[in-house]
């Protein structure tokens, strides 16, 4: 079967909690042969570089880093603090030569086999993605006015209809050239929500929605299915307990202070397991880059 890349691109900062999502994500799926992460970096240095490339092919999977500090080279964007959240965009021209690509955030932990994406995906359809949360929630009207900025700067139609970008899936077979272009084009316009705004837009009559399991944006976790408009309201429910994929997005995030999920919660209890678990492992792998063969070798005296 085909490779299916798994695309992330995350900071220096970020090295730890994408390790997490990689290794949950590993677990998971249900034949790691068919799947390779790429890392969309921004100049890595090489210590780095080798460090993550260790830490995935003790998993048994493959990898590779790409640098895209020039990505941005010649657009406006290239002074943006964290160039990372805009590399997205280019994979419909980056990666055509595979027919689907997933594209996952640093900050998730996967809890189901993410190759069932691929295997359901309609293909008739040009990406796939989850519901946004902030967009769909009904109880606090339009929260942070993202419908109304949607609708009337970025030009979507049905702002309800717009997916989070934690989770997309690009089915490249049926994005055009054009389209692919597009994506870069509009880096210009400096909308807000970076990728998300511009990947809705240019795809926004050509979407599928995946259950909301598969992007579960945690900071909602305590709301109600009430809370949101009837389109999602009971997919929202359903998922709660059934959480294939968790995007601990805004306040949700583990290690902030003043999490807004409650000490105990299941799955933020399980985003620390699986933590530790990683935390063991660079704690083995890092003195083999640094020190070299010798750090096992003076272990003999």
């Amino acid at each position: 079967m085909e490779t299916v890349p798994i695309v992330m691109s995350f900071s220096k900062n970020y090295v730890l909690p994408a390790l997490v999502t990689i290794k949950s994500l590993i677990q998971n799926v249900s034949d790691v042969s068919r799947i390779e992460i790429f890392i969309l970096h921004n100049d890595f240095d090489h210590h780095l570089v080798s460090f993550i490339e260790k830490y995935v092919l003790k998993h048994n999977c493959g990898i590779s880093l790409i640098n895209f500090s020039k990505a941005l080279d010649g657009i406006s964007h290239k002074e943006h603090k964290y160039p990372e959240i805009f590399y997205t965009v280019f994979i419909p021209k980056y990666f055509s030569v595979y027919k689907k690509v997933i594209a996952i955030d640093s900050d998730v932990l996967v809890l189901d086999d993410v190759l069932k994406l691929i295997d359901n995906f309609p293909s008739e359809k040009k990406m796939g993605g989850v519901h946004c949360f902030f967009r769909n929630n009904e109880r606090y009207g339009d929260m942070h006015n993202f419908r109304a900025y949607a609708r009337n700067v970025v030009g979507i139609k049905n702002p309800k209809n717009m997916f989070n970008s934690g989770l997309m899936v690009f089915n490249n077979e049926k994005i055009s050239r054009e389209e692919a272009d597009l994506c870069i084009d509009l880096l210009p316009k400096k909308w807000d929500s970076h990728d998300e705004s511009i990947l809705n837009f240019v795809f926004q009559h050509d979407l599928h929605f995946f259950s909301i399991r598969w992007n579960f944006q945690m900071e909602f976790f305590n709301a109600q299915g009430e809370d949101f408009f009837s389109e999602i309201r009971e997919d929202f429910t359903k998922s709660k307990d059934d959480i294939a994929i968790c995007h601990f997005i805004g306040p949700s995030k583990p290690w902030m202070n003043g999490n807004v999920l409650e000490k105990g919660n299941p799955y933020l209890e399980r985003y620390k397991h699986a933590y530790m678990s990683v935390r063991e492992e660079v704690i083995e792998i890092l003195p083999q880059i640094f020190c070299g063969s010798m750090w096992s070798v003076m272990e003999r005296m």
